[in-house]
């Protein structure tokens, strides 16, 4: 499955075994620039090594509970594309085109987690775990969250399941608006324990 926003030339699809360390890369910058003040550096630190190698990566990948995306920037369109964009703005401006950098630099990526479930969930319900879902915050803005997501929703539909779920951090209001705006509702609370820490996530919920 590959999903693709043209304006901002980003694709989402399924991650290969290559990319086992750019995940682990992502994840690492990622959890520790968002959770680095609400923790000890120790406990930071002895979570990132148990969640965030490219070994465990590795092997997270090749359990089929899991289904690992990443979305990367597309590389140069076709030459008959270029060809026609170049057409299209000469005739404009007499311009020459602005063509995507062909850099197919992964920009984040997300995590499915297929048998999981929760007290507060739904019983006798299929649903999708959408376990993790991390991007570079220097492309915040690109609308990369969202097309991850939308391809979660589609692995969901295509393998049969009711809906989504996901939990998130209680504090963290941005991401409880942003999967607002997509359609999750919370219906409960899980522990999420770090070390010594235990925080809590809102457990939230789509169904289809």
């Amino acid at each position: 499955m590959t999903s693709s926003a043209s304006p901002s030339q980003i694709i989402v699809e399924p991650a290969l075994p290559s990319h086992a360390t750019v995940i682990a890369t992502i994840g690492r910058e990622t959890f520790r620039a968002s959770f680095a003040h609400s923790m000890s550096p120790e406990d930071m630190q002895q979570y990132l090594d148990a969640n965030y190698v490219s070994e465990i990566i590795a092997k997270d990948m090749s359990d089929a509970s899991n289904a690992f995306f990443v979305a990367r920037e597309q590389a140069h369109p076709p030459l008959q594309q270029q060809q026609q964009q170049q057409q299209q703005q000469q005739q404009q401006q007499q311009n020459a085109p602005s063509i995507p950098s062909p850099t197919g630099k992964i920009l984040g990526f997300m995590q499915l987690k297929r048998g999981t479930s929760e007290p507060c969930l739904p019983a006798n319900v299929p649903l999708l775990e959408l376990h993790r879902i991390y991007m570079h915050s220097s492309h915040s803005g690109r609308g990369v969250g969202k097309l991850l997501v939308e391809a979660a929703h589609a692995v969901a539909v295509r393998e049969g399941f009711k809906g989504v779920w996901l939990g998130v951090w209680e504090e963290n209001t941005r991401a409880q608006q942003f999967y607002g705006r997509l359609g999750y509702q919370k219906v409960g609370v899980h522990d999420f324990v770090v070390g010594g820490k235990v925080d809590r996530d809102d457990v939230l919920l789509k169904i289809f």
